[in-house]
């Protein structure tokens, strides 16, 4: 980007960041070693809106590829209330999960997509409620920061920040912790 596109106010995109992605499998062994969490073998991709039309037609091949040889499930399209686009697709593990998001996100940034890509989602079942009252953890992953965070949503649109900065504290030596706490952004009606 030259001075004249600054000063037209036009900026470059900024791209995502896919690499850290692969940390996550590790991490869920500090996850699963507490015996609070329990893996949901449902993931999702999310973008902000494109053209619907374009998009299935791009990418119908890479939904196919993700699908599971063994199983009827097939990733799954879907526009929550607020428009943006999510991939919700299907893994028995976290490395299966997290291969398939990689898969979807590099096809969409190689096509040229990369800036609408916002976030991938894991989801873990709270199994005890020693930290949390929360029924659900989301890691959230952020492409652009290439960074994570925890969400734990409760009742009637309320989240349990001190459950977020307890795991963040946890996992910081595993996972590339989101540092700027404004970034957290509780993302309500996932269609996880």
């Amino acid at each position: 980007m030259g001075l004249f596109d600054a000063i037209r106010g036009k900026t470059k995109p900024v791209e995502a960041k896919l690499d850290a992605l692969f940390r996550l499998p590790s991490a869920s062994l500090t996850l699963f070693a507490s015996d609070e969490y329990q893996l949901v073998p449902t993931a999702a991709v999310c973008m902000s809106p494109t053209a619907a039309d374009t998009f299935d037609t791009a990418f119908g091949e890479t939904l196919k590829l993700i699908q599971d040889a063994n199983s009827d499930q097939k990733p799954e399209i879907q526009n929550d209330t607020y428009g943006y686009r999510w991939i919700i697709f299907q893994g028995g593990e976290v490395d299966d999960l997290v291969t398939k998001a990689h898969m979807i996100n590099s096809t969409i940034e190689s096509a040229g997509w990369g800036p609408q890509l916002l976030c991938s989602v894991f989801k873990f079942n709270v199994t005890s409620s020693i930290n949390t009252n929360s029924k659900a953890l989301y890691l959230i992953y952020l492409f652009k920061r290439g960074t994570f965070y925890p969400f734990f949503p409760l009742e009637n649109e309320k989240r349990d920040n001190q459950a977020e900065l307890h795991l963040k504290a946890i996992l910081s030596g595993d996972l590339p912790i989101e540092e700027d706490l404004t970034k957290w952004f509780p993302i309500w009606e996932m269609p996880l």
